[in-house]
Formats: structure tokens, sequence, C-alpha cells
């Protein structure tokens, strides 16, 4: 499977990203992420929201302003994590978008 990064959330659990995913879908579809992964984890470990899923129960979206990021704090950091395990997601997806928006129900956090 081979991890390109493993980190925490907001709530202490582990969430991991693998080869694959990053590579083979985040990447290959949304380039400009190539160089945001600190981005990305930051956005899991301390984001400013996190919203449940309207598409999977297992899933949360998280968002962040971030000046990590390439494209600065114009745009948020989004990203889907699916949680295996209550204590264990993986990054489904990730790319900047300029409004929390996009899939989102209830919200579970608000920085």
């Amino acid at each position: 499977m081979g991890e390109v990064f493993s980190t925490t959330d907001h709530l202490g659990n582990s969430v991991y990203c693998t080869n694959k995913q990053w590579y083979g879908h985040i990447i290959k579809n949304h380039s400009i992420m190539t160089k945001n992964m600190d981005a990305v984890k930051e956005t899991i470990n301390t984001p400013d929201s996190v919203y449940k899923s309207e598409d999977s129960d297992n899933r949360k979206v998280f968002f962040k302003k971030t000046t990590n990021a390439t494209y600065g704090t114009k745009f948020s950091t989004k990203v889907i994590v699916e949680y295996s395990q209550p204590d264990e997601g993986e990054v489904v997806t990730t790319f900047p978008t300029k409004a929390e928006k996009g899939g989102i129900g209830d919200v579970e956090y608000k920085k």
C-alpha cells in the first residue's frame, strides 16, 4: 500500500494518505496540490471547520485557510477523509476551494 504521509486529526485520530491515492488521484486530478502536502496535513490537524459528508456516513470534510498553501489564503484547503474505523481515516481527495461547500452536511467542528 505505502503511505505518503500519516498524521492525526483534530480529535487525535490517525489519518493517512496512500501513494496510490496521492499520486494516482489527487496529483493526477488536482496538480495544484503537488507542493501542498503540508497544507493538507495542517488542514487535518487544525481545521477551521469540519463537516459531515452528504455522500457517506463514514466521511468528514475538513477546511482550512493556511499560509502553508502555494495558493495562499484566498482559497481554503478542502480535505475529504473516510474513516474505516472510528479512530482511523484515509484521505480520499483534497483541493483548494473558495468557499466551504460541496457535499457537506451538518457542521461537526468550527474553530
